[in-house]
C-alpha cells in the first residue's frame, strides 16, 4: 500500500515540475485591437539564424525578430545551449495557448530562457524592430518621463 502512495506522490510531483517548467502566461490587455497573428509569427520564427548544428549561438543572449505585426523575442541571458526544435516547440506552445494575445514562457528545466510573442512596436520604438530599414535615420528616446520629441530634437 505504501508503494501506491509513493508512486502517486512521485507522479504528482513530476506533473507539478513539468507544469512549472513550461508555464505560459498570456496577456490580452497589451493591445486588444491589434491581434497577434500566428502565420506572421511563424514567418518571424523562420528568420532566426542558427549554427550549422541547429543551435542558437551561445553568444546570442537576445534574439528579436519581426514579421508583419508579430514580434518574437528570446532572452537567453546565461547563454544556454538551445536547439531549433526547442525554440520552435516553445513558440508553438505560446501561439496555441494565447491565440491572438501576446504571451510568454520561461523554461526552468535548465538555465532560464524566456520566450515572448507580441505585436510590433509603434512610434519611436519602431527602429528597434528587426525589420526596420537599415541606414534609415531615426530619432527615439527610451524614457517614459521625457517630453515628446520634436523634429528639432533629432539630428539631420
Amino acid at each position: 500500500m505504501l508503494a501506491y502512495y509513493i508512486h502517486f506522490a512521485f507522479i504528482a510531483l513530476f506533473n507539478h515540475l513539468a507544469a512549472e517548467s513550461t508555464s505560459i502566461k498570456c496577456n490580452p490587455d497589451i493591445d486588444p485591437h491589434r491581434p497577434v497573428r500566428k502565420e506572421e509569427c511563424l514567418k518571424a520564427i523562420s528568420q532566426i539564424v542558427y549554427n550549422p548544428d541547429n543551435t542558437l549561438d551561445l553568444a546570442s543572449k537576445l534574439a528579436d525578430y519581426t514579421y508583419g505585426e508579430c514580434n518574437i523575442s528570446i532572452y537567453n541571458e546565461l547563454g544556454s545551449r538551445i536547439t531549433k526544435s526547442e525554440v520552435e516547440a516553445r513558440f508553438n506552445e505560446i501561439l496555441e495557448k494565447c491565440r491572438y494575445d501576446a504571451g510568454g514562457t520561461t523554461t526552468h528545466s535548465k538555465d532560464p530562457i524566456w520566450f515572448y510573442t507580441g505585436i510590433r512596436a509603434l512610434g519611436g520604438f519602431q527602429s528597434w524592430d528587426s525589420d526596420f530599414p537599415a541606414r534609415l535615420p531615426t530619432c527615439a528616446i527610451n524614457d517614459d518621463n521625457a517630453k515628446p520629441l520634436t523634429k528639432d530634437d533629432c539630428m539631420k
